[in-house]
């Protein structure tokens, strides 16, 4: 939910033009097992959205709404933490509407809600509108204080490895070495997000380098990158390994690379005067070709 999960306030217009507002919360996936799983366990509506580009995955969508939202979010709120301020504010909305008795014309349908009621409720929207604004402020890494985080447990295992399989990268980074012709191959892992804070606390207990991105727009929030290469990556997959689940394949294939190269003599890159058996590159190239495939936008 952290990671590629949405809590919004969603504005519906009637005919009468009266506003209604609902909860709402979202999680988007290509992986649609993971989300029927998500589903048996949680309920919601499950929904296929299509593709961004026509030649990506297609994309799943698990809402929901109202009631069951709020549920969801008073199960989930004791462990956010990018999105924990969103969370809170959608559940004060809920308490607020679930309190606010509303009147019914005499064939038992919900008559609008009054203009007071109209303001305060587009006070609640506005506030959400603001915090899910790609331009709005982030708690930054190089804060404390006011920003510091409200959570003073240990980030799990079981956290991370759902934050990796939302906003996580796995992969097999190819190079080229200096002889010509030549590549060399490293793990990599990244993590990206625009709470510095969460990625920092990440780092005090799994290691990485952590450093802020230039934005992609003008006015779009800073987005911040914690990264582990080579054998590093180690130590953040063998705590997350056994919970992930949309990353699991690429996760597995990145510890055996590194296991192979833990094993291979010459295990860097090799050198100009002492270069790595063409059977091993070969080796490395398979490697990084299905890792690729496993990251692969389109169908696999």
């Amino acid at each position: 939910m952290d990671g590629e999960g949405s809590l919004s306030l969603a504005r519906r217009y009637h005919r009468d033009r009266s506003i209604e507002y609902s909860v709402r919360v979202a999680v988007y996936n290509c992986d649609r097992p993971v989300l029927e799983a998500v589903q048996k366990g949680w309920g919601g509506h499950l929904a296929s959205v299509g593709p961004r580009h026509p030649e990506w995955r297609a994309a799943h969508s698990l809402i929901w709404t109202n009631s069951a939202a709020a549920g969801v979010l008073r199960a989930l709120a004791p462990h956010l933490r990018v999105k924990a301020r969103h969370a809170a504010a959608l559940l004060r909305f809920q308490a607020h509407v679930n309190e606010s008795a509303r009147s019914r014309d005499p064939e038992g349908r919900l008559l609008p809600i009054t203009r007071r009621e109209q303001r305060i409720r587009a006070r609640f929207h506005a506030q959400l509108k603001s915090m899910n604004r790609r331009g709005s402020p982030v708690r930054s890494w190089r804060k404390s204080g006011a920003n510091s985080s409200v959570h003073e447990a240990r980030i799990s295992g079981e956290y991370l490895a759902g934050f990796v399989d939302a906003e996580g990268s796995l992969m097999n980074a190819k190079f080229r070495a200096a002889s010509p012709g030549r590549w060399y191959y490293r793990a990599r892992a990244s993590l990206d997000n625009v709470d510095g804070l969460v990625l920092r606390e990440i780092q005090r207990t799994y290691g990485g380098i952590l450093f802020r991105q230039r934005r992609r727009k003008s006015g779009w929030r800073v987005v911040y990158k914690l990264v582990w290469t080579g054998d590093r990556t180690e130590r953040l997959l063998h705590p997350i390994l056994p919970h992930l689940r949309v990353k699991r394949k690429q996760g597995e294939l990145l510890l055996r690379f590194i296991q192979h190269r833990s094993q291979t003599r010459l295990r860097q890159i090799g050198t100009r005067a002492n270069p790595l058996p063409d059977r091993v590159i070969a080796l490395r190239e398979e490697f990084h070709a299905r890792m690729r495939e496993l990251n692969a936008r389109g169908p696999r």
